[in-house]
């Protein structure tokens, strides 16, 4: 009777051992799928808040300016102002930014446009 015993609590102890073990397996797929969605959203508000610092940037001084004055020397038939390339590599960076994915390519055109 010993025996039967001693089996029996080994059958119990390998399906506790079953048990939680796929509770742990669970718990880590879990924690993987909401660490992804964590970071997901953490990238998405990053775009944000660099596409904001670029509007920002790009209607403060001194792009404000630039596109003034690149504007009036168009007018007045100067064919390459200066400021264009300072204009230029404003948008460049911007390009650059779109495709290494840091900026959202719908978000740049929206603002942009």
């Amino acid at each position: 009777m010993s025996n039967k015993t001693s089996s029996e609590n080994n059958a119990i102890a390998d399906w506790l051992t079953v048990i939680f073990t796929a509770i742990i397996a669970v718990t880590g797929v879990l924690a993987f799928v909401l660490a992804s969605k964590q970071l997901r959203q953490d990238r998405e508000e990053a775009q944000v808040e660099r596409l904001l610092n670029l509007v920002r940037q790009f209607d403060e001084e001194p792009m404000v300016s630039y596109r003034k004055s690149y504007a009036q020397k168009r007018l007045q038939g100067v064919t390459d102002p200066s400021e264009e390339y300072r204009i230029l590599e404003f948008f460049e960076t911007l390009g650059l930014l779109v495709d290494h994915q840091s900026l959202d390519e719908g978000d740049v055109w929206e603002d942009f446009s």
